[in-house]
């Protein structure tokens, strides 16, 4: 690993060099992005990260998901998975969103392998979600 691009502006900037330079770059995509696509992750929507696909259309490259899971002691263990390929059909928003949902569901299959390694200290889904949720649990 050649770069560890801070967040921000300047990491951005850092990030798109690199990948010009044709370099790999690693992000992390389980997070909560409110100003994101609204995928399903759950059986629920949630908003998440368009930056990856975006990256992916853009430099023409795959998407390589992995995953880490805790073993015993300080040990683990790193899977890497076929490579997420986007489909380029002249409709770079639908492209996205594809892209957005395919990561959005490799982590949610992630998840239900091993959900002891996962822990959230936000909250995952839109309010929308929770409100219904707890409106169907008083019925």
């Amino acid at each position: 690993m050649k770069l560890f691009a801070p967040k921000g502006g300047d990491g951005a900037r850092e990030l798109l060099a690199g990948m010009a330079r044709g370099e790999s770059v690693a992000l992390m995509n389980d997070q909560k992005f409110s100003e994101g696509p609204e995928v399903m992750f759950f059986g629920q929507p949630v908003n998440a990260a368009p930056g990856p696909s975006r990256l992916a259309l853009r430099f023409g490259t795959v998407l390589q998901p992995m995953s880490v899971v805790r073993l015993p002691g300080v040990r683990f263990r790193l899977t890497v998975y076929d490579p997420i390929e986007l489909e380029r059909t002249g409709d770079r928003s639908a492209d996205i969103l594809r892209g957005v949902q395919a990561i959005t569901t490799f982590v949610e299959e992630r998840v239900r392998e091993s959900p002891v390694d996962w822990f959230w200290v936000h909250k995952r889904w839109p309010a929308k979600v929770y409100a219904a949720l707890e409106s169907g649990a008083r019925d």
